[in-house]
């Protein structure tokens, strides 16, 4: 079982949507903190009887009361609810690798007060969770949402802010989230889902870009790396002056296989240049422009692709929010 060796700085970071660099505004309005730690408040708080027993059972109360953090903490009936989904009789039935990794999607570094998040409005922020490479695991926020957090919890009641953190109750789990799962968060990427939908309906692109397993039979296996067009991006093509093959031969020159890229990886070769899943290589360059991390050259030779992001890490594989859509040479 992995523990977390942080050294946690006094403020956190927290990202909007559209750049990994955007300063945050804190907002400082913390409600006076309650005598009793994290672990605490959780074992004393009857809607949080099952979290409780999952900490325990993962030794993870030890970590929570090491250092500040905050925790988006499912109740009982977010438990029950994802043990029926997945045809668990309880929580002790749950491999105790994964329920780790599940609770750690709840886990925030430093404090993060719901003024905080209310202030900012949306953007990402990191988990403790691993992903891939043992990046941690994005979550997504909204709070314009019917489901603010990773498209699946809202927040159940007030903040519980302790001597070790803050707890937000949440009235869902937040599973470990696939590219897809990510996608279909985020309303900027609401195009680029009706378009793998409704234009390329003989690719299952839900099913690829949610597989966790190697050895498909078609080859096309996680790790992910995709380069997603944002709404602008796409509502700026005609995409009825292309049939269902080259919309999805389009679709597919936007995704790596088999390939994490870390937005590290990039800034320290400089350029890296990598095959799609439609078969032609794009190259990823960094960037030192203001409000861009970095920028593409697809098949077509197009160099005015811009990437707004460092990247949205899921179980699954790696999203960079693209300005234009990417166009192979031969579709």
């Amino acid at each position: 079982m992995k523990y977390l060796n942080y050294f946690f700085a006094f403020l956190f970071l927290m990202t909007s949507c559209s750049s990994d660099d955007d300063a945050v505004t804190v907002v400082n309005n913390t409600p006076e903190p309650s005598n009793q730690t994290l672990t605490g408040t959780i074992s004393s708080s009857n809607q949080f009887s099952i979290l409780n027993n999952a900490l325990e059972l993962t030794d993870l109360k030890t970590v929570l009361d090491a250092n500040i953090f905050t925790v988006l903490a499912p109740n009982n009936t977010a438990f029950e609810a994802f043990l029926t989904a997945n045809s668990y009789n309880s929580i002790n039935d749950v491999p105790v690798g994964l329920l780790e990794n599940i609770l750690l999607n709840h886990v925030i570094n430093n404090q993060v007060l719901r003024s905080e998040i209310e202030f900012n409005e949306s953007g990402y922020i990191k988990s403790n969770a691993n992903g891939p490479l043992n990046e941690k695991l994005d979550i997504y926020y909204n709070i314009n949402l019917a489901n603010s957090i990773n498209g699946l919890a809202n927040f159940a009641s007030d903040e519980i802010v302790t001597e070790t953190g803050v707890i937000h109750e949440i009235d869902a789990l937040l599973t470990l989230p696939t590219v897809y799962d990510m996608l279909t968060a985020n309303p900027e990427f609401n195009v680029l889902i009706q378009t793998m939908t409704n234009d390329a309906p003989n690719t299952d692109f839900e099913e690829i870009l949610n597989r966790l397993l190697d050895n498909n039979l078609d080859g096309l296996n996680p790790d992910f790396t995709l380069f997603a067009p944002n709404n602008s991006a796409l509502n700026a093509v005609d995409t009825s002056t292309f049939n269902e093959s080259q919309i999805t031969n389009i679709l597919l020159h936007h995704v790596v296989k088999d390939d994490n890229i870390v937005y590290t990886e990039i800034t320290a070769n400089g350029s890296l240049t990598k095959p799609t899943l439609q078969g032609e290589d794009i190259t990823i360059f960094t960037s030192t422009s203001t409000g861009i991390d970095a920028t593409i050259t697809d098949g077509a030779g197009n160099t005015d692709i811009t990437i707004i992001n460092k990247g949205i890490q899921t179980i699954n594989g790696i999203i960079y929010i693209s300005e234009k859509v990417l166009i192979p040479a031969q579709f």
